[in-house]
């Protein structure tokens, strides 16, 4: 039992790799593919607590959502201080009240 649960947490951990490459291919959007590969990761650290219980598979299992949220909120925080172009301002006066040109 504890083979079939450690073979399902590797295919777990092979499917976050692929498909955080196939997002990160398709999308080019690197942290939406680091959310989806660790959301799969989560998954496989889930199954492994399935298994004997041990202090290691606990501890990995915690490490992947607190690593997950780290990365998101590092790679958001760099993601949006990157010089873009300000939103264009909108009139607060309603569409009637402006005058037509």
């Amino acid at each position: 039992m504890t083979d079939l649960i450690d073979a399902l947490a590797l295919l777990c951990t092979a499917a976050g790799l692929i498909a955080g490459l196939a997002v990160l291919g398709t999308s080019r959007d690197g942290v939406f593919a680091l959310r989806v590969a660790l959301d799969l990761w989560t998954a496989a650290g889930l199954l492994r607590l399935a298994g004997p219980p041990t202090w290691q598979r606990l501890a990995a299992a915690a490490a992947i959502p607190a690593l997950r949220q780290l990365l998101s909120l590092n790679l958001q925080a760099s993601h949006s201080s990157r010089g873009r172009p300000p939103a264009p301002r909108r009139s607060l006066r309603p569409a009637w009240t402006r005058a037509r040109r």
